[in-house]
Formats: C-alpha cells, structure tokens, sequence
C-alpha cells in the first residue's frame, strides 16, 4: 500500500514541476497567472502528500539510512502542514509556512522525495512508469 501513497507523490511533484518549468522554473513568476491555482494546488497536496509518506514508512518499520536522517529534519513542521492542507483553518498562516524565504523547507522536500523515488527504484525496481499491480503490497 505504500507505494499508492508514493505514487500520488510522485504524480503531484511531476505537476509542480511540469507547471514550474512553464516559468522558467521560478515559483515567483507563476504568481497571478492563470497557472497560480492548479500550482498551488499541486503543492500543497504534493508536500502534505510527503507526510503520509512518512507515516507509512515509520509504521511498516522500513528503515533506510538516508531515508531515516532526512524524515526527521522538518518531520514536525511537515505535520503541521499536512494538517493545514487537509483540516480547515480560518486563516492561512500554516500553508505559508513553508515559503519562509529561505527556500531550505522547500528543498527538503524535494530532496525527500527525491529519496522516496530511489528507495522505491532500489529496493521493488519501481519507477512511476513501472508501477505495478503486483506490489501493492507494499
């Protein structure tokens, strides 16, 4: 089951990245375009996405050494998202948390997944266009 969590992940990192590179790859240049609410959209879920990841991977007792280190760096912060992004808040200041303007929570997470995506290729040789039926047990 795992790998359905990383799957969704992976599929709304490639939309914000897909949508990204439209603007040069700069976050800033998509502001008030047309593109703003579907990228937004796209990264929210992607990141709160990273969460469960997590979850999952703490409660299948997986452990890998990159892995291990990397989760618990903003493991907190990226809980509070989550729960921003899925639980209603009358206001907005949990989503903006991670545009402290440092860039680093952001580039955690694309490092995060960069190590979901190895773990999966490694260890079950999935990438998101060999996903397979039978392992979905994971």
């Amino acid at each position: 089951m795992l790998v359905e969590y990383w799957s969704n992940a992976k599929i709304m990192h490639e939309h914000v990245h897909a949508i990204r590179n439209e603007y040069g790859g700069d976050i800033k240049n998509l502001v008030g375009t047309e593109d703003w609410s579907s990228f937004k959209v796209y990264l929210t879920f992607w990141i709160a996405s990273l969460y469960v990841l997590i979850e999952g991977y703490e409660t299948l007792k997986i452990h890998d050494g990159i892995l291990d280190s990397l989760k618990s760096f903003e493991r907190d912060r990226l809980r509070l998202f989550r729960n921003a992004v899925f639980h209603f808040q009358f206001d907005y200041a949990k989503h903006l948390q991670i545009f402290d303007g440092t860039g680093d929570f952001l580039n955690w997470a694309e490092e995060l997944q960069e190590e979901f995506d190895d773990y999966f290729a490694a260890h079950y040789g999935l990438t998101q266009e060999h996903e397979t039926e039978e392992n979905s047990d994971l």
